[in-house]
Parts: structure tokens; C-alpha cells; sequence
């Protein structure tokens, strides 16, 4: 584990687009807050908690690089989409998981395993592609999209 948690940001991760990597920082936080609940042995509330922010700004944060992709006429669209379609639909069947039976030892593993294997292969693989595309085509973007 590291000081911050789980994983630690490191420049490796930086796509260089701010808006994007101040947002996967954030998405960081919020996974390294529900996996330290859960491990700390959080009351179910907490762990429900942080499960559901996590929920919330998965969406508000795909939504963004959507709306870059769309607006640049980004070729990878379609495909980075559905990747983060198939991680919604992970994060909310592990949400579904944690709601009937709690968090098991099992859970913690699959949390684990999928929010460590996604942070780094996203970002690493199909973000960084993403942000080549923005930076070669010198795409301006704004706090707000």
C-alpha cells in the first residue's frame, strides 16, 4: 500500500491534458477512499458511501472525455465508449454485490483487482492514445464541457 492508499499518482499517468488528468487524480482519491473504507472495516454505510461517489463521478468523468472525443471528431470514440460502458456495468454489479451480501472478503478482491487493473490499463493504454490525438491537434478544453 502506498502513503496515499492503493496507488499513487505518478507522472506515468498524466495524459497531458489538465482538465483530464485533474479529474483522473480525483477518480484516483475516490478509489483509494473506497478500497482504505473498506479495508479499515468501514461500517457498511461508508462503504455504500464511497461506492456510490465512486458511481457518480465515473459517470460525470466519461462523460467529459466523451464530449472531447465527440466534439473532435476522435476515431477511437466508439471503442473507448464501450470500454467505459463495461466498466460501469462492472462498478455497478460489484455495487449490487456489496448491497446482498456486504463486504466480503471475495468483494474486496474483485474491488480491488478491477478499479487497480482499470485505473492503470485505461488510463495507460486508451487515455494516453486520447491524449495524443488532443495534443497533436492542439485541442484547447475547457474546466466545463
Amino acid at each position: 500500500m502506498t502513503q496515499e492508499g492503493y496507488l499513487a499518482w505518478g507522472n506515468k499517468y498524466n495524459i497531458g491534458v489538465p482538465l483530464i488528468d485533474n479529474q483522473h487524480k480525483n477518480l484516483l482519491k475516490l478509489i483509494n477512499k473506497l478500497l482504505n473504507t473498506i479495508q479499515e472495516q468501514g461500517t457498511p454505510k461508508d462503504v455504500g458511501i464511497s461506492i456510490k461517489y465512486l458511481q457518480q463521478f465515473v459517470i460525470v468523468h466519461f462523460g467529459t472525455e466523451e464530449r472531447l472525443m465527440q466534439r473532435n471528431k476522435y476515431a477511437g470514440l466508439n471503442s473507448h465508449k464501450k470500454q467505459h460502458e463495461i466498466f460501469i456495468k462492472k462498478l455497478n454489479a460489484l455495487s449490487k454485490e456489496y448491497e446482498n451480501f456486504g463486504a466480503s472478503k471475495e468483494l474486496k478482491i474483485k474491488l480491488t483487482r478491477e478499479l487497480w487493473w482499470w485505473f492503470k490499463n485505461h488510463i495507460l493504454d486508451t487515455d494516453l492514445k486520447l491524449g495524443g490525438f488532443l495534443k497533436s491537434n492542439n485541442v484547447k478544453t475547457e474546466n466545463s464541457l
